[in-house]
């Protein structure tokens, strides 16, 4: 599972200055959303980060790969500890797959478990005829 962003043209401006591929948050919009694959969504103030690093004496660059850092691990967070729709049912249909076994184990115990009892009832009947016959 990875984390998207979903940006529109106003989220980001394409700076060319920073890297490839360098993007730094449009002071129009600021906030970038990120969302999840469940449609889960998570606001990171971009702008405001950036903005907040700039006024504490970081370059525009820095300022910005460090909102990018911080984006990444955030992502990486949500990726290993926050469950989606598609886990919950996968576990789900894991568990109802788990528990109807478990029903089948234990009728078919039961059914064992009866005959054993049939067989021993049938084996105490036995040997008592056999003693009201012998003691006859």
């Amino acid at each position: 599972m990875t984390l998207i962003l979903i940006l529109g043209n106003e989220d980001f401006v394409d700076t060319g200055r920073v890297g490839k591929g360098s993007i730094l948050p449009n002071p129009r919009r600021g906030v970038s959303p990120c969302k999840l694959p469940t449609m889960t969504t998570i606001t990171f103030d971009t702008f405001k980060f950036v903005d907040r690093l700039e006024k504490a004496g970081a370059t525009r660059e820095l300022a910005a790969a460090m909102a990018d850092a911080h984006q990444e691990a955030f992502a990486q967070a949500l990726d290993t500890s926050v469950a989606t729709r598609a886990d919950l049912a996968s576990v789900k249909s894991e568990l109802k797959a788990d528990i109807a076994s478990v029903r089948a184990d234990l009728h078919e115990l039961e059914l064992r478990l009866t005959i054993k009892l049939g067989a021993f009832i049938a084996a105490a009947v036995g040997i008592l005829i056999s003693v009201l016959r012998v003691s006859h």
